[in-house]
């Protein structure tokens, strides 16, 4: 008898792992918008179709992919990608120094 029982299924954060992974190694880009979300449920729809995810899994990876612009936060916030100062931001950094360097 056989202990093989087929692919290991996939849950929604091990799918979303991977697409996300993929997409951030082969992306050109220093951002997370509409196409790489795209791109990133491409690949989940793959394992969606290969059998490796169930419904409820898939669409909860679909639903958090879908929403690019959180997606894009929650990568910047944890150092996924970085992003560019504009010019308020580097205006409240300067600011913020000063003020810091004045309270002391």
């Amino acid at each position: 008898m056989s202990d093989n029982k087929g692919p290991t299924m996939y849950t929604a954060l091990d799918a979303k792992s991977k697409a996300v992974a993929k997409t951030l190694a082969e992306s050109t880009s220093s951002t997370w918008a509409a196409a790489e979300a795209k791109k990133a449920q491409t690949i989940v729809i793959g394992f969606y179709k290969d059998g490796l995810m169930d419904d409820d899994e898939f669409n909860n990876a679909m639903t958090w992919l879908g929403n690019h612009s959180a997606c894009r936060q929650w990568a910047t916030q944890h150092g996924l990608l970085k992003t560019p100062d504009d010019a308020m931001s580097g205006a409240v950094k300067r600011e913020l120094a000063v003020i810091m360097q004045n309270a002391q």
